[in-house]
C-alpha cells in the first residue's frame, strides 16, 4: 500500500498487508503451542522476539475474524541470490550457513518463554542426532507440498484465474 505521509522523499510510505495464517510446521509439532489472540498476533510477536530490530510499522491488524500483518517496507531490502550459475557451490554454502547462524542467534536470543525450550536446552538438543532425520523427512515432504502448489498455482494462472487490476 502506498500510504501519503511524511516517509520518502515524496512524503509517502509503502507499506506490506498480509493475510496472517496458522504456521505451515504446525502439523509437525506435536507439544502444545500457546493461545494467541489472532495469527497475525502470534506472527508479529514472535517476530518481535527472534529480531534484535523489527522493520517499521511491525503490527497486527485484526478484521472481523481474519488478522494481518502490516509491515513497511524499505526502498531496497537485502536479498540474496542462491542461482549456482552465478554462484559456487561453496559460496551457497557459507551463505546457508551464516543464514543458519543467524536463525540459531534469533532461537537463542528469544528462547525459554511462554514454555519454549532455554538456550541451554537448545544447545543440548542440537548436540544429538535424534532430529537430524526428522529434520530431512520434513524438509522434503515441505518440499514436495512447494513443488505441489506451484504447479497448481501455474496452471490456475494459465486458466487464467487471476486477475490482474490496473
Amino acid at each position: 500500500m502506498l500510504v501519503q505521509g511524511k516517509g520518502s522523499p515524496d512524503g509517502n510510505y509503502l507499506l506490506d498487508l498480509k493475510q496472517a495464517l496458522p504456521s505451515a510446521l504446525q502439523a509437525y509439532v506435536p507439544c502444545t503451542q500457546p493461545a494467541w489472540p489472532s495469527q497475525a498476533v502470534r506472527i508479529v510477536e514472535l517476530q518481535r522476539r527472534v529480531q534484535a530490530v523489527s522493520m517499521a510499522f511491525l503490527q497486527p491488524v485484526v478484521r472481523g475474524r481474519t488478522s494481518y500483518v502490516l509491515r513497511g517496507l524499505q526502498p531496497t531490502e537485502d536479498r540474496v541470490s542462491l542461482d549456482r550459475a552465478r554462484q559456487s557451490l561453496a559460496d551457497i554454502q557459507k551463505v546457508m550457513a551464516t543464514m543458519g547462524q543467524i536463525v540459531a542467534w534469533g532461537q537463542l536470543r528469544s528462547g525459554g518463554r511462554q514454555g519454549s525450550a532455554t538456550a541451554d536446552e537448545l544447545i543440548n538438543f542440537a548436540q544429538g542426532r535424534k532430529w537430524q532425520s526428522k529434520l530431512l523427512e520434513a524438509a522434503a515432504d515441505c518440499g514436495q507440498q512447494v513443488e505441489r502448489d506451484y504447479h497448481l498455482y501455474a496452471q490456475a494462472y494459465a486458466d487464467g484465474l487471476f486477475r490482474i487490476w490496473k
